[in-house]
């Protein structure tokens, strides 16, 4: 979930969720956060923390009685693991004992099997991804057409990108290949930057007037600079939305209606966010932050 300010919202794509992996996502996303709150508490000496880290190191078989007890660590993780589908997070009915070991078996490898973990679960939750007409500049209006499975699309990146998507597999197991040309098999690779830089914006010119590399930031400044866009600005209409005390758009916030029907059609049009399950969420690790 990004800040309305952020330039995500002028990538030119969206995405919608499938509800039943959404849901899945958000189990082992809310039982790993308040995993991560319990795991800092046991550090600095907590007791309740202390309860429950002992007890998810023989099977967690006790989360229950702990929480009856008053313990809010034990209780966000049987909440988080139960499900935020029934919009009362409070209750727990049938709490996933499978995502609660999964994600305890993650914590004891380090932050990055988690991070996999975690990953694992929202990429498949993604649904439909399209993408706006070229013409439409400020992505506010429908988009045009979906991406489809097996079809190689056109994109500038830059070279940190690339290279990132390599330490991606490496490290998530997630496979992002960036191909060099529409057909064949030959991709961009840290292996092989002789071929990647190759494929450079204007890379066949090296004279100081030309554009060498293509910075990320800088479809950013030439929609800010274009009065015909948006008048020269980034409309508080369409990109803004109410804002806390530190000047950013509140998570909190964003989940009820009376603020999220602020923000501009320039976020909300990209809105795959399920506020209920944000709401749970939110819910949950409260008593822990």
């Amino acid at each position: 979930l990004a800040s309305p300010s952020f330039y995500l919202n002028f990538s030119g794509i969206k995405y919608t969720l499938k509800a039943a992996e959404n849901e899945i996502f958000y189990k082992y996303a809310t039982v790993a956060a308040a995993l991560d709150y319990t795991n800092k508490a046991y550090a600095a000496g907590d007791t309740d923390a202390t309860a429950v880290m002992g007890d998810l190191q023989t099977g967690g078989g006790n989360l229950g009685t702990l929480a009856g007890g008053g313990n809010k660590y034990a209780l966000a993780i049987l909440q988080g693991a139960d499900g935020l589908a029934d919009g009362d997070p409070s209750d727990v009915d049938a709490p996933d004992a499978t995502v609660i070991g999964e994600v305890a078996t993650a914590a004891l490898s380090g932050k990055a099997a988690i991070t996999a973990l975690i990953i694992s679960k929202a990429v498949p939750a993604i649904d439909v991804v399209s993408y706006y007409n070229p013409t439409d500049p400020s992505c506010t209006g429908s988009t045009v057409a979906d991406l489809t499975d097996g079809t190689r699309y056109r994109v500038a990146a830059d070279l940190y990108a690339i290279l990132m998507m390599e330490a991606a597999k490496k490290e998530f197991g997630l496979t992002i290949t960036a191909y060099s040309a529409s057909t064949g098999s030959t991709f961009l690779s840290a292996n092989d930057m002789s071929t990647t830089l190759k494929n450079r914006i204007d890379a066949t010119k090296d004279d100081s007037s030309s554009l060498v590399e293509l910075k990320e930031w800088a479809c950013l400044v030439g929609f800010v600079n274009d009065p015909s866009v948006l008048n020269g600005t980034i409309s508080n209409a369409v990109y803004g939305a109410t804002q806390n005390a530190s000047g950013q758009g509140a998570m909190a916030d964003y989940i009820t209606d009376a603020v999220y029907n602020t923000w501009g059609t320039g976020v909300k049009t990209r809105d795959s966010i399920d506020r209920g399950y944000l709401g749970g969420y939110i819910t949950v690790l409260s008593p822990l932050m």
